[in-house]
């Protein structure tokens, strides 16, 4: 069983799309490592085999898309360590997210360069969300409410919202 608490520390600040990466932890690793995991503009989740460090532990990460045409070195805070218990190895870790950090806005917009490039490589483009958002009906005088994205693609978004939307009826949607 998999230990996949998450703490306020790593709550998710934008959608995670489901990728194939390299990545290398400077001072860990000698040579990029083919990964799966999960990444988005705070932060990536990746499958590993051995424990990165402590919790709260700073990493320098390179990461480049599949093909290996882009890279980016990003900072990064270790969030959470993914622990399974298997039967015959006892407990081992599994996967781990970790947190950017940003000290220049120059570094977030190469980051966002790099997603998009992850993304546009992508054949199924699946985005695991959670987010807040906040929607209202087109027509004039009508109040924002609060809603939650549940699905979104490249072909769209399905929303929940705590109020009835008629069929056909246009909703102007702000994903925080």
């Amino acid at each position: 069983m998999a230990d996949t608490t998450e703490t306020p520390a790593e709550r998710r600040f934008g959608a995670r799309v489901r990728a194939s990466l390299w990545i290398t932890v400077r001072g860990l690793h000698d040579e990029p490592r083919p990964v799966t995991g999960d990444v988005s503009l705070s932060g990536v989740f990746f499958e590993v085999d051995h424990s990165l460090g402590k919790v709260g532990s700073i990493l320098a990460l390179e990461m480049s898309t599949e093909d290996r045409q882009y890279m980016v070195e990003v900072m990064a805070h270790l969030v959470r360590e993914v622990r399974s218990h298997d039967i015959y190895q006892g407990e081992v870790v599994t996967g781990v997210a970790c947190g950017f950090l940003f000290h220049d806005t120059g570094k977030h917009h190469e980051l966002e360069h790099f997603l998009r490039t992850v993304y546009s490589q992508q054949q199924d483009l699946k985005v695991n969300v959670g987010m807040a958002a906040r929607a209202r009906i087109t027509e004039e005088h009508q109040p924002v409410r609060d809603a939650m994205v549940r699905i979104l693609s490249l072909d769209g978004m399905v929303i929940e919202t705590d109020w009835e939307v008629g069929a056909g009826e246009s909703l102007q949607v702000e994903v925080k």
